[in-house]
């Protein structure tokens, strides 16, 4: 448990016993809730922000590695090229 989820339950239960001893048991309860549900929220956003980072990475890598296969394959034709024309790298007969 770190430190906010400590604070927010700390907040919430003060909040909550000090609602149920003003006004009763509903406001309390609903206090409570509303508490559970800012945290769920916050968990599913922190997630979501996390999901979209690693989207962002695999993407890069992803585009990384297709530059680099088509960097490779036009080295390998430019190779073959070499091979049946007798020419160099760039172009030119020998």
């Amino acid at each position: 448990m770190n430190r906010t989820d400590r604070t927010l339950i700390i907040s919430t239960s003060v909040a909550a016993a000090a609602l149920l001893v003003a006004y009763g048991v509903v406001p309390a309860v609903c206090a409570v809730l509303l508490a559970l549900y800012a945290r769920e929220h916050m968990l599913r956003t922190a997630a979501t922000s996390a999901l979209r980072q690693l989207a962002v990475q695999l993407e890069y890598e992803a585009s990384s590695r297709r530059r680099l296969e088509d960097m490779l394959e036009s080295r390998f034709l430019m190779r073959g090229l070499s091979d049946i024309f007798g020419t160099d790298d760039k172009g030119s007969l020998h």
